[in-house]
């Protein structure tokens, strides 16, 4: 029996089977680090940026 025919489907399954733990892992990390960020952009929007006088001069 030739081996290329026997390998081939195996890799295709390894790397079906790499490509669904990878999605995985992503939307973990991106489940898990969306909060934290939501909550420095709410932050940071409510920050007022005003310039002084003279910091209008000087630009």
């Amino acid at each position: 029996m030739n081996v290329t025919l026997i390998a081939s489907p195996l890799l295709w399954w390894i790397d079906e089977s790499c490509a669904l733990l990878s999605s995985a892992s992503i939307e973990q990390l991106v489940a898990t680090i969306t909060p934290q960020i939501r909550r420095l952009l709410d932050s940071a929007r409510t920050i007022n940026y005003e310039l002084s006088e003279s910091m209008k001069i000087d630009c």
